[in-house]
């Protein structure tokens, strides 16, 4: 949460409006949706609006019913009940507001009195730029410094529906970007045939690696990351089931070229993994506990030092939340990745462990065979499957040789689906790897 710390004094402002959008969020079913959605904690004026403002952002973040109660409790446990007005305040916040409340008009007041008063801010901010420096460059910072804040009042005032004319407007490169497509690559993965089928995965979009448990999911994911790194995308990983030194210990043994098992044994020789690694913009979360509330806030500070290009987590069962059961829960989690990704602007790499009765059968995996929920496989732009056939599967912890396996397209929104990618999980070096050949 991040308090505007300016002095307003002489700016414009209506604490009373800005109260009431509070009291109608803590009081009306949609709203705090809405002002969530459209009203960022700067928007606010008073300090103390926008610590409610981002503690109502926080718990609808981590799926928490949004009422004077739960705000109250967490300011509270935050220390800033006090700071607020106390209780009594937060009680008051409705207070004259109408039994029917247009929202959206309350929203859209606060947001244009807000942007005035940055606009002044800025031209204030420009004037004093110019009138120190003297030169033409503090000129045109200042005419940079403008256009900046009309584009994001443009963008904020068509954010909604559009005709076709009106969006070509605000797309990046025009009618010509739009009609050549994304220029920019998607995140390529270490396996060509793979990259042939998805063409990378795209800023903003979710993609699941589905797998039975103890198939190899956590090393195909951190396979795709570290590959990516070394391609110079800014990386995270969120592991919630491998300890952060094991991902590590892993990770340099890709480097390495030998098994995880070498590198306990041999640490001299490991050394020049290790700092080919440090070089690497990756990184791997020591937080085993996470919500979907907590991961958007990792990576909203992870983007403010560097913007990241891809976002592994590991696995999606795993994170924390709250539902009435577990189906309502991993949807809400599915819901939210989906949201982390086109709000960091950087694609996610979700993994989920299929059924039990999936497990079972010899047939390969559908959409319906990520477990607990089939949200996820309506959520995710892509899903591909990470497969072996009973007969493999077994051997595989048998004996320490080369086993086969396929890696299945199931779904993606641009492309085709149904695509068998024969593949070779190599125990020994924990790592996946293409056939050469075909799957017998």
């Amino acid at each position: 949460m991040i308090e505007q710390k300016v002095d307003i004094s002489g700016l414009p402002c209506d604490a009373e409006l800005e109260r009431l959008v509070l009291g109608a969020a803590l009081s009306a079913a949609d709203a705090p949706q809405i002002v969530h959605d459209n009203l960022e904690v700067e928007a606010f004026a008073l300090a103390k609006h926008q610590r409610i403002r981002g503690v109502i952002g926080d718990l609808l973040d981590e799926g928490v019913r949004v009422d004077r109660v739960t705000v109250a409790e967490r300011l509270q446990r935050l220390g800033q009940l006090e700071s607020v007005g106390g209780l009594s305040y937060i009680v008051s916040l409705d207070d004259g507001l109408p039994q029917i409340v247009a929202i959206e008009d309350y929203v859209e007041r606060v947001r244009a009195i807000s942007v005035a008063r940055r606009a002044i801010l800025t031209i204030n901010r420009a004037v004093d730029d110019i009138l120190g420096a003297q030169d033409v460059a503090s000129v045109q910072r200042a005419s940079e410094m403008l256009s900046a804040l009309s584009a994001e009042a443009d963008k904020r005032r068509t954010s909604g529906l559009a005709p076709i004319g009106e969006f070509l407007q605000s797309y990046e490169g025009g009618i010509d970007g739009f009609l050549a497509g994304d220029r920019e690559p998607g995140v390529s993965s270490p396996w060509p045939s793979l990259n042939a089928c998805l063409h990378g995965l795209e800023r903003g979009t979710l993609t699941v690696i589905g797998a039975s448990s103890g198939m190899g999911k956590s090393q195909m994911a951190l396979q795709w990351a570290i590959h990516a790194a070394r391609s110079g995308v800014n990386t995270a990983i969120f592991s919630l089931e491998m300890q952060t030194a094991e991902l590590w210990r892993r990770a340099v043994a890709l480097e390495y070229g030998d098994s995880p098992d070498a590198v306990r044994r041999n640490r001299v020789r490991t050394m020049a993994p290790i700092a080919a690694l440090d070089a690497l913009p990756v990184a791997i979360s020591q937080e085993m506990s996470q919500t979907i509330g907590s991961l958007k806030a990792n990576v909203r500070r992870a983007n403010r030092r560097r913007q990241l290009g891809l976002v592994v987590v590991d696995y999606l069962q795993l994170i924390e939340a709250r539902g009435t059961s577990r189906v309502e829960a991993v949807g809400a989690i599915s819901r939210g990745l989906k949201m982390l990704a086109r709000e960091a602007g950087a694609p996610v790499l979700a993994l989920s462990q299929i059924n039990r009765e999936a497990e079972k059968e010899d047939e390969p995996p559908r959409l319906s065979a990520l477990r607990e929920s089939g949200s996820i496989g309506q959520d995710a732009d892509n899903v591909v499957f990470l497969h072996q056939s009973k007969q493999h599967r077994g051997a595989m912890f048998d004996q320490r040789c080369p086993m086969p396996c396929e890696l299945i397209v199931a779904k993606q929104r641009n492309g085709p689906v149904g695509a068998k990618i024969p593949m070779i999980w190599n125990y020994n070096l924990a790592r996946l790897d293409e056939h050469p050949g075909k799957l017998s």
